[in-house]
């Protein structure tokens, strides 16, 4: 099976990450923090900055921090089964060099340095549907509802990995199911094949 794995709040604790450093960046530039709003995906939205802002957050913590991001609980050792069971795994990230430097380079090293396996890395991909369709993508895992509705629309089934940002999410859809955890998520996969 093709599996395609979305990283941030699917696989690493980004939000988590967001919100602590956010925090502390808030208050070193602006000596205050002027709201959280915690269920929102992005830092801008997060924490009502403009995108000049966020760019220099990203700019000062992600690249130099991001490789410190935890994993999700037993995302490590669930993907690797997968691996090691004959499945492919492409991560497919939304990461792109706009926020992020180097965010190919720095996302693989992360992988690496958490011993997760995988066939390949995508990043500034612009539409992850399109690299879906390209490498024949049986499964994707992401905590975008957004995502996971386009490839449906595609015949590709979803599992829609919980996060704040979709929990008030209805899924109407057969081909998306909500997953809470990595080890839900081997059991839906060997469900399915």
């Amino acid at each position: 099976m093709n599996i395609g794995i979305d990283i941030d709040d699917t696989i690493a604790n980004t939000q988590e990450f967001k919100l602590a450093y956010g925090v502390e960046y808030s208050m070193k530039k602006f000596n205050k923090i002027k709201n959280i709003n915690a269920n929102k995906e992005y830092a801008m939205d997060i924490f009502e900055w403009d995108m000049e802002t966020e760019k220099d957050f990203f700019d000062e913590y992600f690249t130099n921090k991001m490789i410190h991001i935890q994993p999700k609980i037993l995302a490590k050792d669930v993907i690797n089964k997968l691996k090691d069971e004959g499945h492919n795994i492409y991560f497919i990230t939304a990461r792109n060099d706009n926020l992020i430097k180097d965010s190919l380079d720095i996302t693989k090293k992360w992988l690496d340095k958490n011993e997760i396996k995988y066939d390949e890395v995508y990043a500034n991909t612009g539409e992850k549907e399109e690299v879906c369709k390209k490498l024949k993508i049986d499964l994707i895992i992401d905590n975008s509802f957004s995502i996971c509705k386009k490839a449906s629309n595609n015949g590709i089934n979803a599992l829609l990995f919980h996060s704040l940002n979709n929990e008030n999410t209805q899924i109407e859809d057969n081909l998306i199911k909500r997953v809470y955890s990595w080890p839900e998520i081997y059991y839906h996969i060997q469900n399915m094949i």
